[in-house]
């Protein structure tokens, strides 16, 4: 064992490896002068359109959005009647609901149409 102990503690100390003279100074020119050639690479060429891609995508979002809160803040219900009419004398008023009423008399006439062909049919 000691001859072993011996054999290591030579090398422990001594570094077995070595570069050659003037290695690190040539290193760049011999590496660069391996290397290809390079070719340059050609310019890349941006459209018009992929340029105003993104302001025209935000226009339609926001256009949507608007269109988007037009309808759901729109009355989708029946027409308020009071809201909406304006009237100036009390004939206006009468003429307004007679004219309703015979609009009523008519759809009730043509739902009674329906119902009665409806039945027949079955």
């Amino acid at each position: 064992m000691s001859a072993t102990k011996s054999k290591l503690n030579e090398f422990e100390k001594k570094n077995p490896f070595n570069t050659p003279s003037g290695y690190f100074e040539r290193f760049t020119f011999e590496m660069m002068s391996k290397l290809p050639e390079r070719a340059e690479a050609p310019a890349n060429v941006v459209s018009i359109w992929s340029r105003m891609k993104p302001l025209v995508y935000m226009a339609a979002m926001f256009c949507g959005i608007a269109l988007m809160f037009k309808i759901f803040t729109s009355n989708t219900g029946a027409p308020d009647v009071q809201s909406g009419l304006t009237f100036t004398s009390p004939s206006e008023i009468e003429d307004f609901y007679t004219y309703y009423e015979d609009q009523l008399a008519i759809d009730n006439y043509r739902q009674s149409l329906f119902i009665e062909q409806d039945s027949d049919s079955k």
